[in-house]
């Protein structure tokens, strides 16, 4: 049983060092970031994650081609699908906590329109979060799809 993570690398020439069984190896800074959340949720350490930037040897172009004819059984296998959607920025806390409170609300009828979903501030923390880079991702309409189960993460809120 393992778990998937989707997102985006971010720029290549910011890496941090993680140590894989006591070799170093540079990951995206955005990847880093997500380890650094994962310790601060306490996720389980024993978890076990399918990423690409650690799962594929990424200067292999034979293998990298391999496993991309894989993913549609790397994301439909995983148990759940973790989205991470970066760090907090732009007020994401905010969205994040209206998207776990308050996603699954069916709009209700006021007088011939509908009641408003959102505060002013809650509606353009929404817009920031649904412009980050994750979601121009084409790669993502498999990953997401696939999922058995869904886990957004940003910063530290979550919501599946």
């Amino acid at each position: 049983v393992y778990s998937a993570l989707s997102y985006t690398w971010g720029d290549p020439e910011k890496t941090n060092p993680i140590q894989i069984d006591g070799k170093q190896l540079p990951i995206p800074e955005n990847l880093w970031w997500f380890f650094q959340t994962c310790d601060l949720n306490g996720f389980d350490e024993t978890r076990l994650f399918w990423i690409d930037a650690i799962c594929i040897d990424q200067s292999n172009v034979l293998e990298r081609n391999h496993q991309v004819r894989l993913m549609k059984q790397i994301y439909t296998t995983a148990d759940n699908v973790f989205i991470w959607l970066r760090r907090e920025a732009d007020n994401s806390d905010l969205a994040m906590s209206f998207l776990s409170g308050n996603g699954t609300t069916p709009l209700r009828r006021k007088g011939n329109g509908f009641k408003k979903l959102w505060t002013r501030n809650q509606g353009k923390a929404l817009m920031a979060l649904c412009e980050r880079s994750y979601w121009r991702r084409i790669w993502i309409i498999q990953e997401v799809i696939h999922a058995k189960r869904l886990t957004v993460l940003c910063g530290q809120k979550s919501f599946e």
